[in-house]
């Protein structure tokens, strides 16, 4: 295997990265033969016919106007205002309009949560899963905190559409509407437990008209003003721990379009993924709508967690991605001692090294991908092998490429960084 001359496992021309000047303004797809090959794996076939266009204009959107409007993004984070001038609480995120850009080319062009919900053009039916999955790979090469908002919007949506009995059918047709679209989230998190779900102390209480009333407070709220975030609590009398578990949403505003009854306490300050705003939610008192029955809420949030535990391997799938394309693009382009480094021996091991890294990563990830895809086909089949393969195969890729991904990209920063000038 030659780093800068790879052939594509697709019968496509070789790739020479000497052509690039950066692992960027490309077509993304284009440069990356292993997910290509993946995704044409794991695919139905009459799915992937369909699909291959689709991402390929993807791709082209992410390396070019997407990656541009991201650094800017970056350069300008969401900024938290809490109250207006006159001190009532406003709860408003303000963005940077090249946010606005990219997410009307996610949802709107793109469609990535429409089409596994609904028909897309050429089709009579939905997508599977799948296609979101490997879209949300191609936008981590540009925009993880944006994958991450997309990415539970998708998880939200398959929870309501197993568990709703049609009370939030607005909601839904939000979640998955390319253009009158709201966001998702999940508010699992609170000080004192941690990932220790069973210890929320967040109560819901019933009202007269069918709602509840919430208080308590979120500690890490990701996409903390989505309009579809969904929220665990218990309700009174429920016995402790997860067992006793309610799900409710919970949006930002009503649908008479006030304000729920919440406080956004602050912007959490993260490295990376500054596109999404993540903070703190105190509730007093907030509106909202049960999902489903009292006391299964965890097993209908496990829902979307299995979904966000595969976007959290196929996201790290395109980061590492995106770090081998701008690591290989720099060791064709640089020059030491009168060769492109690429040529020298010591170098061209180690980017074969992560090479196969990054194709053995996106083979398992793929796979659980693929068993999660067949189990969400065959639901609610909770005892066939899909099912069985996702619960194994899942968390294992989840758990592995977090991790993997990280020394990666260590690894191809290495490439550039040991080698500038």
């Amino acid at each position: 295997m030659l780093p800068a001359t790879v052939h594509s496992r697709m019968g496509r021309e070789p790739l020479d990265y000497g052509d690039l000047d950066r692992g960027r303004h490309c077509n993304v797809w284009d440069w990356d033969p292993t997910l290509r090959f993946e995704a044409e794996r794991v695919y139905p076939d009459d799915e992937f016919d369909w699909a291959e266009d689709v991402l390929s204009d993807f791709g082209a959107t992410v390396g070019h106007e997407i990656a541009d409007d991201s650094d800017t993004v970056d350069r300008h984070p969401p900024e938290l205002h809490t109250h207006d001038r006159d001190g009532a609480v406003v709860n408003e995120i303000e963005y940077h309009p090249a946010q606005f850009d990219n997410e009307r080319r996610v949802y709107e062009d793109a469609r990535l949560t429409r089409d596994a919900f609904h028909a897309p053009p050429g089709r009579e039916e939905p997508v599977g899963l799948l296609h979101p999955l490997t879209m949300q790979a191609l936008l981590c090469y540009a925009d993880v905190g944006l994958t991450c908002a997309a990415s539970m919007t998708v998880g939200a949506a398959v929870v309501l559409d197993k568990f709703d009995d049609g009370s939030l059918g607005e909601y839904l047709s939000g979640l998955t509407s390319a253009d009158d679209r709201v966001e998702g989230a999940m508010f699992l998190t609170e000080r004192q437990g941690g990932s220790d779900v069973g210890a929320i102390e967040t109560r819901a209480t019933p009202q007269d008209d069918g709602t509840y009333s919430l208080t308590g407070e979120k500690w890490f709220c990701s996409n903390i003003d989505a309009q579809g975030a969904l929220v665990l609590a218990h309700t009174p009398d429920a016995p402790d721990g997860t067992a006793g578990l309610s799900l409710f949403l919970v949006p930002r505003e009503r649908p008479d379009g006030t304000l729920n009854d919440a406080r956004f306490r602050r912007l959490k300050d993260k490295l990376g993924t500054l596109s999404v705003p993540t903070g703190e939610i105190e509730y007093e008192g907030a509106t909202g709508y049960l999902v489903g029955e009292t006391e299964r809420g965890f097993r209908y949030m496990t829902e979307m967690l299995n979904y966000e535990r595969v976007t959290n391997a196929t996201g790290a799938v395109g980061v590492m991605g995106r770090a081998l394309l701008s690591a290989k693009v720099h060791a064709a382009d640089r020059e030491a001692f009168g060769s492109p480094i690429e040529e020298y021996p010591l170098l061209r091991r180690d980017l074969s090294a992560l090479t196969v890294t990054y194709e053995a990563a996106a083979a398992f990830t793929f796979e659980a991908a693929k068993w999660y895809d067949r189990r969400e086909r065959a639901w609610p089949d909770d005892d066939g092998q899909a099912f069985k393969l996702m619960r194994l195969l899942v968390p294992i890729a989840k758990y592995r490429t977090a991790d993997l991904a990280v020394e990666f990209a260590s690894e191809a920063m290495e490439v550039l960084g040991a080698t500038a000038t």
